[in-house]
């Protein structure tokens, strides 16, 4: 048996041992591969829930309700708290603690209601690289990591994901809007909801990975690196020109680096 299939059958055994999860569900690579594989192990007894707020992006949560319901999962909304946060809204480099927090405390009551034994998110191995202020939350609340435990790096969720069938396999990868926002600015709904409609145009162009970063009057797109010969297109750079000004950014700047994702893979 290989190694990525020696982590699949040790996630799946790890899973069936709970007697039911709550899954921290964002629709994204990593937790549409941990719902599935949930749904497998446990069935019924798995329930996926999503945090709701302004800084998730409207098209995410729709994408999130259709793979869930592609998968069979059962699949709820919780809004969530951070925006009443002060300290949250401060953008300080606690923000994601805050925002983990207020989430997992519904995920727990939420289990606790369901008379389930635990909540579980995506964390994997290529997660422990970076500076993540959410574990923080996690462990205070007790949240399982049964990819990170199964030893899945980014890479192997990918492969894994496209022998499945998950559409997730190569999606691009996204955090909330309020990762847009230059730290230490304070988050407002009007910046939020600038980002969120300026990627809507880079994700109706077909971009795979992309983020719309948000320095007042600036906006720096960062896109996939194989995706930012399309620039060279001057009707697409004239319809995002034309899309951002209309918001109020008066400079763009196309970040010649591209967006560099975690856990090196190639979109087909």
């Amino acid at each position: 048996m290989h190694t990525l299939e020696r982590k699949w059958q040790t996630l799946l055994e790890q899973l069936s041992s709970m007697e039911g999860v709550v899954v921290a569900y964002s629709g994204g690579v990593d937790s549409t591969f941990l719902a599935n594989a949930a749904f497998l192990s446990l069935g019924e007894r798995v329930v996926a829930v999503t945090g709701v707020s302004p800084t998730l992006a409207a098209r995410e949560l729709e994408e999130a309700k259709a793979l869930a319901s592609a998968i069979g999962i059962r699949h709820e909304l919780v809004f969530t708290s951070e925006w009443e946060n002060p300290a949250y809204r401060n953008n300080c480099p606690r923000r994601c603690f805050y925002c983990k927090e207020a989430l997992f405390f519904l995920l727990a009551k939420k289990k606790d209601k369901l008379g389930l034994s635990a909540v579980v998110d995506g964390t994997n191995v290529d997660d422990l690289k970076d500076t993540r202020p959410g574990m923080e939350a996690a462990a205070r609340f007790d949240v399982g990591h049964p990819l990170l435990k199964a030893g899945f790096t980014k890479q192997d969720i990918r492969q894994k994901s496209k022998e499945l069938g998950l559409p997730t396999w190569s999606k691009g990868s996204f955090a909330c809007l309020a990762s847009r926002i230059q730290k230490g600015k304070r988050l407002t709904l009007e910046a939020i909801k600038r980002v969120e409609k300026a990627e809507d145009l880079l994700a109706a162009l077909g971009f795979v990975q992309y983020r719309v970063r948000d320095f007042g009057n600036l906006a720096k797109i960062e896109v996939g690196e194989d995706e930012i010969g399309r620039f060279r297109e001057e009707d697409l750079r004239r319809s995002v020109r034309e899309h951002l000004n209309g918001l109020g950014y008066r400079f763009i700047h196309i970040d010649p680096r591209g967006y560099r994702v975690p856990g090196v893979y190639r979109l087909p």
